[in-house]
């Protein structure tokens, strides 16, 4: 009888050890959303969400329609060098607005960390990497500055300003930015509007065949007039002009719109290894 009761007992320790090393995995996230297709970029806005699931649980995959992953250019070189794969913390961001570092990024309305209602997944159909605050828009948005990045005559200056690529987050919603470009103390180009909500603002200068090909100054200024007003000046180099072939085009468009109309993105729940949302571009 004594044997009995000892082994009894000791299936039972067993058993409570065993338990609580192999724990039932969590359920996965009751999410439903609306879906919007507009201005190039798809939002996917959460409705419902049954509990709040932290975003650090969860990672975001986009792929093709043969469902192997999609890629992007994640650094402003004209290269799809990256795959869509990422957690989703690391895609957080508060606003959809203005330029990203990829081309799918999670907006935390609240900034709560936690994927809750009012969050979103945005989509970009057109993408560029703000690499830094002069791009040419006509060849995959390059970085523009000075010898060997010089801008062709008879192109498109993309003007990005935004905390990253004038490297001061002293930008605020609704600042004037005023942007001037000289070759000397002539004045070649002038920009000026309010910076969005997300700090940026962006416009585009024509570089036409009256450029002199040497080198010109961008300067950049933050509140002009105002006391607290600061500004930075970028130089960047004119040359020849330089025709764009059909093929390059055709680059430059394949970097610039990392996914196509069926492409598939995933919301994967790591405790669960499940789908917790999938829908279709």
């Amino acid at each position: 009888m004594l044997l009995v009761v000892l082994v009894v007992a000791m299936i039972s320790v067993i058993g409570v050890y065993v338990f609580t090393l192999v724990r039932v995995p969590d359920e996965p996230p009751d999410v439903k959303v609306s879906f919007h297709h507009l201005n190039d970029r798809w939002s996917v806005s959460v409705t419902y969400s049954g509990q709040p699931v932290a975003l650090d649980q969860l990672r975001l995959i986009a792929r093709t329609e043969d469902m192997e992953f999609a890629t992007y250019d994640s650094d402003g070189d004209g290269l799809k060098d990256a795959v869509m794969v990422s957690q989703v913390n690391d895609l957080a961001v508060p606003s959809g607005d203005g330029p990203q570092l990829t081309p799918i990024v999670y907006v935390d309305a609240d900034g709560d960390g936690r994927l809750t209602v009012g969050d979103s997944i945005v989509v970009y159909e057109f993408y560029f990497y703000p690499s830094g605050p002069l791009l040419d828009a006509d060849r995959g948005y390059a970085y523009v500055g000075l010898n060997p990045d010089k801008i062709p005559r008879d192109s498109t200056l993309q003007i990005v300003a935004s905390p990253m690529t004038l490297g001061n987050n002293d930008i605020n919603p609704g600042d004037t930015v005023r942007v001037e470009i000289k070759k000397d103390s002539t004045l070649m180009a002038f920009s000026e509007g309010p910076a969005s909500i997300s700090g940026t603002y962006m416009d585009q200068v024509e570089v036409d065949n009256g450029w002199e090909k040497k080198k010109h100054d961008a300067i950049f200024t933050i509140r002009p007039g105002e006391v607290d007003e600061w500004s930075v000046t970028f130089t960047f180099d004119v040359k020849e002009e330089e025709p764009i072939t059909a093929e390059e085009a055709a680059g430059y468009w394949n970097a610039t719109h990392p996914f196509q109309v069926e492409d598939v993105v995933q919301l994967i729940h790591g405790p669960t290894d499940s789908i917790a949302l999938e829908f279709r571009l």
